[in-house]
């Protein structure tokens, strides 16, 4: 398969990966990237339970349902054309997670 260059562009809706959310309100997604298809592992701190500026929203609307979060491909490959200033590790692609 020819390497993917880098570019930053967004993945159109939903894309299904693992997702684990740990007491912290840590989120931690894992699985392919839809763009270049390499496996890719995506932490973030969704922050502190009723903190001022938490987003609680959630795709569904119900309570207690899960975030919804944006992923970046950090699969770490050496994507052609990744400029050095960029600080990423994949190929540029940015998603949404898909709720659980």
């Amino acid at each position: 398969m020819p390497e993917i260059p880098w570019a930053e562009i967004g993945m159109p809706g939903w894309h299904r990966t693992d997702r684990i959310e740990a007491p912290d309100r840590s989120v931690t997604v894992d699985g392919p990237c839809p763009r270049c298809h390499h496996e890719t592992s995506f932490r973030i701190e969704v922050g502190l339970p009723g903190g001022v500026g938490t987003k609680t929203q959630t795709t569904s609307g119900a309570p207690g349902a899960s975030l919804p979060v944006t992923v970046i491909c950090g699969c770490g490959y050496v994507h052609p054309d990744r400029p050095a200033e960029s600080g990423e590790s994949g190929c540029g692609a940015y998603w949404y997670d898909q709720e659980s």
